[in-house]
């Protein structure tokens, strides 16, 4: 058995005793055992309602951008299983709503097949109480990971001037570098020297934290064009000062893949200022434009927003097209500063 394999196993171990523990109270009786392989397991549950067999589907780690995958592998296979890790709050509250049954390693599940159904939900794991601790993706700490990936030389230069460079405060630095070290995000090469490890995982937690805590802060509305004609002629444009497109149309000016549906704007020029100048009235219900200020932190001196940020605004849409453009960006622009 391969070491992956094992190291599922011990998720779905450290999961079942979980939620024995958090059940044991109850009437039910839980038990698991293993098919033709060790990986393949059968997860029980016995009751009042007679006994239930589920079909175990183990998977090492799960994120927002698995969720078309998800929905096309578990969608109305109410007798599987998926038990993974660590999955984030809005990803499980997803999977409740297209009633797809999980269970991580810290005892957070919904399972749900006729008259069975248990919930258990907002329990954290240690890893997830020192990312709190630490403000590690909060929004400094956002906005401290994504100048560290984008301009990697920041790692190794004094707290005071990362503080200055990134416009968060020095105390804020210092203990979010301090969280990333903790969390084995930063590792000391000498006493002069560090640099960021398992940047992979670390890029996956900072897109769903750029989504969470950055997005919605800094949205500052629906919007239309008073031409409709400008919706197919958006690249024509000729953007003000600190104003950059976003998103779909970010996408397409990178790779020239993708037809945007949704133009999606970042700027720091005040509202007013821009709605004059680009000739944009609110639209809540309609509107196809989505304006973001683009906070300190963020700014990109180009004429484009950069690419990591445009990955972010994909790949974790629910839109298989989006997430294939994402992969696309991330091939052609975020992979060299990740692997």
């Amino acid at each position: 058995m391969n070491f992956m394999n094992l190291q599922k196993i011990d998720i779905f171990h450290n999961a079942f005793d979980e939620i024995s523990n958090l059940t044991k109270t109850s009437d039910l009786e839980l038990c698991e055992w293993d098919l033709d392989k060790p990986e393949n397991r059968i997860f029980e549950i016995e009751g009042h309602f007679g006994l239930v067999q589920f079909e175990v589907q183990l998977m090492s780690s799960i994120n927002k951008s698995d969720i078309i995958f998800l929905l096309e592998k578990f969608k109305n296979q109410s007798q599987k299983l998926l038990v993974t890790k660590q999955i984030s709050s809005v990803v499980r509250k997803k999977l409740r709503e297209e009633k797809i049954n999980y269970l991580d390693e810290v005892g957070n599940c919904f399972i749900y097949h006729k008259d069975l159904f248990i919930l258990i939900d907002g329990r954290k794991n240690k890893a997830l109480k020192n990312e709190y601790s630490y403000n590690i993706f909060s929004e400094n700490g956002v906005k401290l990971i994504f100048n560290l990936l984008t301009r990697p030389y920041l790692i190794n230069v004094s707290q005071r001037e990362i503080s200055k460079k990134v416009n968060i405060s020095l105390g804020s630095v210092s203990k979010i570098l301090k969280g990333l070290e903790i969390l084995n995000f930063l590792k000391k090469i000498n006493k002069k020297e560090k640099k960021l490890i398992n940047k992979k995982v670390l890029l996956n937690r900072w897109v769903t934290a750029y989504n969470e805590k950055i997005k919605p802060k800094y949205f500052r509305g629906k919007y239309r064009f008073i031409n409709k004609e400008y919706n197919k002629n958006w690249e024509n444009l000729t953007l003000p000062n600190y104003t950059y497109w976003g998103g779909e149309p970010a996408a397409r000016l990178l790779i020239g893949f993708l037809k945007p549906q949704i133009l999606t704007l970042y700027s720091t020029l005040d509202k007013k200022e821009l709605l004059k100048t680009l000739k944009i009235i609110p639209d809540n219900i309609n509107g196809n434009i989505n304006l973001l200020e683009l906070p300190s932190g963020f700014n990109n001196e180009k004429e484009q927003i950069h690419p990591l940020i445009t990955y972010a605004d994909l790949i974790l849409s629910f839109d298989s097209r989006n997430i294939e453009t994402a992969q696309k960006i991330y091939d052609n622009y975020v992979k060299n500063i990740i692997e």
